[in-house]
């Protein structure tokens, strides 16, 4: 967490990044526990960040660098999907595309992407069986459903998930929430539009991840009514496991696993995919 908020403050003078370092110092002495959570920290991490400096978007450089590497291999993409006729195997090429896009992430420190080996990452995750693997019951509810939401994860993958959404929108009528505002490398409303997905849009605020509790009410209507849900990234498992009541027989989780907490708390190795429906 100290190196990505060393990240932030790139092109900063030393005082700054004493001040941040020193204020983040703190916190970990205050709130850091077994009880804590890591989306709550992050959160406090970027408000002492964006108190200290100027720049309110530190990582724009690298989604753009996402988002292009992305969109440089999108036609590849679209034709391993496109070009099988069944619809339940071109459903499951589709969400590979989207699960091996959650791979599209910076500041990592247990994961590296490199743009410009994009193409490598994408297939070598897409030629892969997911550790956990609820495609199948995934594809069941898509097919019964009237409303389907999709909350993004990095701004990169928005490439990716394109190609789910377009998928997703032969079924039913698809809303993706993304953040309202910057927030490390996480997608907002202004990435979507650059990504090209067209559909109904709906912030899920200013919070990483999925929290239900501090989500607009916009959101949380649309949430209600949402036959499926789909939450892409670390960030959403960490959190929509604090609301198994909201979240079962309704969410389905895709993410790459990138840190080592997360790979023991689901039981899966480190790098692996999982596509969990709850």
């Amino acid at each position: 967490m100290l190196r990505q908020a060393l990240t932030f403050c790139s092109g900063q003078p030393d005082d700054v990044k004493f001040k941040v370092v020193g204020e983040l110092l703190q916190l970990f002495s205050k709130e850091f526990s077994p009880d804590s959570t890591t989306i709550r920290l992050f959160e406090r991490k970027n408000e002492i960040v964006k108190k200290y400096t100027t720049n309110k978007d530190p990582m724009r450089e690298q989604k753009k660098l996402g988002l292009e590497a992305a969109l440089s291999v999108y036609g590849d993409l679209e034709y391993f999907v496109g070009g099988e006729s069944n619809p339940g195997r071109r459903f499951r090429r589709a969400v590979l595309v989207a699960l091996a896009g959650n791979s599209i992430e910076f500041g990592r420190v247990e994961h590296r992407f490199d743009p410009a080996d994009i193409e490598r990452h994408l297939f070598d995750s897409i030629n892969s069986k997911p550790e956990v693997d609820d495609i199948p019951v995934f594809y069941e509810r898509v097919t019964k459903a009237r409303k389907i939401l999709y909350v993004t994860d990095n701004a990169g993958e928005l490439v990716c998930d394109k190609i789910l959404v377009d998928e997703l929108k032969r079924y039913a009528r698809v809303f993706v929430a993304p953040l309202s505002k910057p927030m490390q490398d996480d997608a907002t409303v202004e990435d979507v539009e650059t990504a090209g997905i067209v559909c109904d849009v709906v912030s899920k605020g200013e919070m990483i991840g999925l929290c239900l509790d501090r989500t607009p009410k916009e959101f949380n209507r649309v949430f209600a009514v949402a036959d499926v849900v789909v939450a892409k990234g670390m960030a959403c498992y960490e959190t929509i496991v604090e609301h198994p009541k909201e979240v079962e027989g309704k969410v389905v989780l895709l993410m790459k696993v990138k840190c080592t907490p997360v790979s023991r708390d689901v039981g899966v190795k480190l790098g692996s995919t999982v596509v969990k429906a709850f």
